[in-house]
């Protein structure tokens, strides 16, 4: 097997894409993957070859993590606040986020803030009748957990909000989003220092519980990945039978693109997928896979193209609650979100990558635009 590709004598094939979902599904996905085959071949390589070397990548990072497991390590890095605030985070740490991909702050909030946060999201949804009106999971993902409710549908409620605008998520957000390449070719394609305000919901799980967990699974996106042209572009080394030049931290063309519409997608270019812990959690009650143990105020992050899944638990020990908040940062993509996250935040609804459930439409009590500080109006688009 030849260890890299034949430059190609000629201009690869050109692969079919489509910017939303074709109307013959199958027939457009059958079409794409025969280019793929050959836009590959001219490469010099054949598919099975491509295959092989992810395949001895993966098995050799498996292959660490086993060893660093073995010998009592943890395996997603952790990272103090206080350094990520100072700027001494050293080299060696941010090599290995880098390398595994996913990062537990910790000490991100003050506990006992996170706790206030946790009994105000309660005392919220208790006010305005929420438990008694809950109509039951929304979606076609998070409704097979199997607890009710667990995946809470609010979005604005003050510690929500406060959580996603204060200067330490900020810094936190901006200090993950250095970790890519956000300059290339001329363009940039994000802008580090900014998120876009992404509204998610919240999981609390109480004690006591059964859940199924989550299975294995990608959080950006499914088809789209490889049927739209940005996302061809952004994997293009992938598909030019040049695997070994891919780089999951490129941020080329992957902020202009589109996802197709589903019950659970997401509009927005997120670099990192994360949680904040509003209770503490140890890490056999139905967390991530290997998380270590995490305390109230302790942030959970995982690059947007990790496959991760979701532990299950029988009658858990101490509540299992999160919000949901990712890094976003700001460019062309997150910003044509930002419009539409705008209109539900002004009218209470639901944000449109989530189901119509709207339930803090009436409630008074929600998170008002004059509450917005500076972080905030410009994560809407506002200033």
């Amino acid at each position: 097997m030849p260890s890299h590709p034949v430059p190609p004598t000629a201009p690869l094939p050109a692969l079919p894409h489509w910017e939303a979902p074709p109307a013959d599904l199958p027939d457009a996905i059958r079409q794409t993957k025969a280019a793929l085959r050959a836009r590959i071949a001219a490469s010099g390589r054949t598919v099975e070859e491509v295959f092989a070397v992810v395949e001895d990548q993966i098995t050799g990072e498996v292959g660490e993590i086993i060893a660093a497991r073995e010998r009592g390590e943890t395996i997603w890095p952790v990272i103090d606040y206080a350094d990520i605030e100072a700027g001494t985070v050293t080299a060696e740490a941010q090599a290995r986020l880098r390398q595994r991909g996913c990062l537990v702050v910790r000490d991100h909030f003050d506990r006992d803030q996170a706790l206030g946060w946790d009994r105000a999201i309660v005392d919220y949804a208790e006010s305005n009748g929420f438990f008694e009106n809950y109509r039951g999971p929304g979606d076609d993902f998070f409704g097979s957990v199997g607890s009710r409710p667990e995946i809470y549908p609010i979005y604005w409620s003050p510690a929500q909000m406060r959580a996603r605008q204060s200067d330490r998520m900020a810094r936190v957000q901006a200090f993950l989003n250095s970790q890519w390449k956000h300059d290339s070719g001329g363009v940039q394609w994000f802008d580090p220092g900014r998120d876009s305000l992404y509204p998610d919901r919240i999981r609390r799980r109480p004690p006591g519980a059964d859940s199924a967990g989550l299975g294995s699974h990608l959080d950006p996106g499914t088809v789209d990945l490889w049927m739209t042209e940005a996302y061809q572009k952004a994997f293009r080394h992938l598909f030019d039978g040049a695997v070994e030049q891919y780089d999951p931290w490129d941020a080329a063309y992957r902020t202009t693109g589109p996802q197709y519409p589903g019950t659970t997608m997401c509009s927005a270019f997120r670099t990192f997928q994360g949680w904040t812990a509003l209770s503490d959690m140890a890490r056999d009650q139905g967390v991530l896979h290997t998380v270590p143990d995490v305390r109230a105020g302790d942030s959970v992050w995982w690059h947007c193209d990790m496959i991760h899944s979701v532990a299950p638990v029988k009658n858990q020990q101490g509540w299992g609650n999160v919000m949901y908040i990712p890094a976003a940062p700001w460019c062309p993509r997150n910003e044509q979100y930002a419009a539409s996250v705008r209109d539900a935040f002004l009218t209470g609804s639901s944000p449109s990558d989530f189901p119509a459930e709207h339930y803090e439409r009436s409630w008074a009590n929600r998170f008002q635009p004059r509450d917005l500080n500076d972080t905030g109006r410009r994560g809407l688009g506002l200033g």
